[in-house]
């Protein structure tokens, strides 16, 4: 699957209309800032103004092929490498719904299913470098530790 798979038909059509008409044909812009506040590419719970305009003025321009192309998991030893998630989990999905839509088989959480997942949680939106990055730097030591 790939991210355009799980997505909207009215959010890849603006994706693919933004990298058309606003990118240089192959890469994403930068959302402005009125599009991070819609929410339409990531929950911006937590986020102050102040966090909008610093991402929209020093954010890059993301290669599209990544929300087309699907993810091959095929490399036999990637069952030696240790997998951890964090989820940001308010405007989006938390850890209770991850694993209802694994139990229901939904194929947007198949990928989460092994048993050997490190699953953690921060209530916060999907920038959590700006909302909570204490919290963040916290949880990336102990998950390092």
């Amino acid at each position: 699957m790939a991210i355009v798979d799980v997505q909207s038909s009215e959010q890849r059509q603006r994706q693919q209309r933004d990298v058309m008409l606003r990118g240089d044909g192959w890469r994403w812009p930068v959302p402005d800032t009125q599009t991070l506040r819609s929410g339409a590419f990531g929950s911006t719970s937590g986020l102050a103004d102040s966090h909008l305009h610093l991402i929209a003025e020093r954010a890059t321009p993301h290669p599209y092929a990544t929300f087309t192309s699907a993810l091959n998991l095929g490399n036999a030893s990637a069952s030696t490498v240790r997998r951890v998630a964090i989820f940001c989990a308010q405007g989006g999905t938390d850890l209770e719904t991850l694993r209802r839509l694994i139990v229901e088989g939904d194929p947007r959480a198949a990928g989460f299913a092994a048993p050997d997942w490190e699953l953690h949680e921060l209530p916060t939106g999907h920038w959590p470098m700006f909302s909570l990055p204490g919290p963040l730097a916290e949880l990336l030591h102990q998950i390092d530790g």
